[in-house]
């Protein structure tokens, strides 16, 4: 009877540890489905469209109230740029065997704001970090929102 119960309670004390970390593992695999473009399998890990329309959305609220009416359309060019940056800090965060990008991307911070939402912050050997943010989306997780770092809004503002 008291093996029956240790392999309860490892079984319990694995779906936990899966469940805590699977935010982590929607993360890896969607740079995997980003590298090899599996469309239905990054459709199902992001919601480009959320993502794109909230990257718009804060470029939109930093600037003065008379600019809104002129800057629309580029806030559409601020969102897709900084959405390619996030894409590409994804797809750096596997191992590349491509000498031409600029080294790999580190998961420097992650954990949870809410038990529903999980956010992971990537930082690039160069450049400027981002944080993607994630929401418990049926029985997984979906990337629902980018939060680039003041240093990435700069460097949008000024360039390269």
């Amino acid at each position: 009877m008291k093996r029956g119960t240790l392999m309860v309670v490892l079984g319990m004390v694995s779906l936990g540890l899966f469940l805590y970390l699977q935010p982590l593992l929607t993360i890896r695999a969607l740079a995997k489905a980003l590298e090899e473009s599996e469309v239905e399998a990054i459709r199902e890990r992001m919601d480009a469209e959320r993502v794109r329309q909230a990257l718009k959305d804060d470029y939109l609220a930093r600037l003065e109230p008379e600019a809104l009416k002129e800057s629309d359309s580029a806030a559409g060019v601020a969102s897709l740029t900084l959405f390619g940056r996030g894409i590409q800090m994804l797809l750096w965060t596997r191992e590349s065997e491509d000498q031409t990008d600029p080294g790999p991307t580190k998961i420097a911070e992650w954990g949870y704001e809410t038990p529903f939402r999980f956010f992971v912050a990537l930082e690039p050997q160069a450049g400027a970090p981002i944080t993607l943010v994630l929401e418990s989306h049926g029985s997984g997780w979906q990337v629902t929102r980018m939060k680039p770092s003041e240093a990435a809004w700069r460097e949008l503002v000024i360039g390269d």
